[in-house]
Order: structure tokens, then C-alpha cells, then sequence
């Protein structure tokens, strides 16, 4: 039997891939990972500090590479 939260992850996964629901681009070294807010906030504190001081108008894609001086 599976359980709600192994169901409910496995159809976060699916809409992810479907991109369905997507609400924000992560990129990396060019590489666009279309994500969802919420998830991504729920289980990272970074994230939730990184949405809740986001400007709702801003972009909706965030660059994550990092930059060497």
C-alpha cells in the first residue's frame, strides 16, 4: 500500500515533469529546472527566505550559478 505522502510526492514529480503548476525557474550553468514555490519552501529554509522576500512582480526565474572572482 502506498502511502499519501510517497502518492503525493510522486505527482508533485509528475506535474513538475508536465509542467504543470510551475510557478518558478531555477537555473544553473544555463539549465532551466521549472519548480514549484511551495514545495521548494517547505522543505528548505533558504528558499522560504528567498520567496518571502520576493518582489511578487519580479521575474520568476532565479540564477543559481555561482560566480568566481
Amino acid at each position: 500500500m502506498t502511502s499519501h505522502s510517497a502518492e503525493m510526492l510522486s505527482k508533485l514529480r509528475t506535474q513538475r515533469e508536465a509542467g504543470l503548476f510551475c510557478d518558478i525557474t531555477l537555473r544553473t550553468n544555463g539549465r532551466p529546472f521549472p519548480a514549484h514555490r511551495a514545495v521548494l519552501a517547505a522543505v528548505s529554509d533558504h528558499f522560504q527566505e528567498i520567496f518571502t522576500e520576493m518582489d511578487p512582480n519580479m521575474k520568476q526565474d532565479i540564477d543559481l550559478t555561482g560566480k568566481n572572482e
